[in-house]
């Protein structure tokens, strides 16, 4: 095998495409999201580029070539020439880095990143310096808030509540936050707070419906934390507003405007 570091252009990944006959189905949404890094600067050269096989067949890079393409910019690559027909097998059969792997941030503070990056840029799947950026600007408010949680907290602990919580603490409500907050989580109805008590009834009720992995659903939990860790709601005990998802979306975005 041989391995050079070259200069693609469009022209030349267009090229190179022509041999491919046996990659995988192309995910489109991955090429979008590839090409986006690339204009924004962000693509860097490493030991994974392209690949082509002793009988002169593409088996490598599809993704990276096509987003060369809808970019419309050239990329320097480590183009491997001669590979083993054999290696195609085994090529993408590693279990991938997380964001919190290629970071170094905590698992919760990754998530947090990348769940605002994700619903409030709309740029597809957030990248390792969209997150560090990120993190420079609201990181020492999601540890904050990461002191209090437990791998076992489902609603209150959801990748939704949580961000909730931190656009409020970003709103300027941290330490009013921190402490109902605390209080949610250790379910307490001692709490003097009517929302914080109401909150906890609408978890015993499963009226949360937390959902891993469902985008949509934790994008109405965020708004339903932000209108619950709201002082200004502290005394309402029939929060009819909690369900106004728009109008909160709308809140919650002109906050976060500031730190995206």
């Amino acid at each position: 095998m041989k391995t050079e570091l070259t200069l693609i252009t469009p022209e030349i990944a267009q090229q190179l495409l022509k041999t491919n006959s046996s990659n995988r189905p192309i995910r489109e949404r991955a090429v979008v999201e590839l090409a986006n890094l690339i204009k924004r600067g962000e693509w860097v050269a490493t030991h994974q580029g392209i690949a082509i096989d002793q009988n002169g067949i593409f088996i490598d890079g599809q993704h990276r070539l096509l987003a060369i393409i809808k970019s419309g910019i050239s990329c320097l690559m480590n183009v491997t020439t001669d590979a083993p027909v054999e290696s195609f097998k085994v090529i993408d059969g590693i279990v991938p880095r997380s964001l919190a792997d290629k970071t170094h941030l905590s698992m919760y503070a990754a998530q947090n990143m990348a769940f605002f990056i994700r619903f409030f840029e709309n740029t597809g799947k957030p990248t390792p310096d969209q997150a560090l950026l990120l993190y420079s600007k609201i990181g020492a408010v999601s540890d904050k808030l990461e002191c209090l949680l437990d791998k076992k907290q489902k609603t209150f602990g959801s990748a939704g509540f949580r961000c909730g919580a931190i656009i409020q603490m970003l709103n300027g409500n941290i330490n009013y936050v921190l402490t109902n907050y605390q209080d949610l989580l250790s379910a307490n109805f001692e709490n003097e707070n009517n929302m914080i008590r109401t909150a906890l009834k609408m978890e015993l009720r499963n009226q949360y419906s937390v959902i891993k992995g469902a985008g949509t659903n934790q994008i109405h939990i965020m708004t339903k934390s932000f209108y619950i860790l709201d002082p200004k709601n502290k005394n309402i005990v029939r929060p009819v507003g909690i369900n106004n998802h728009e109008y909160l979306l709308e809140k919650t975005k002109e906050i976060m405007s500031k730190y995206l």
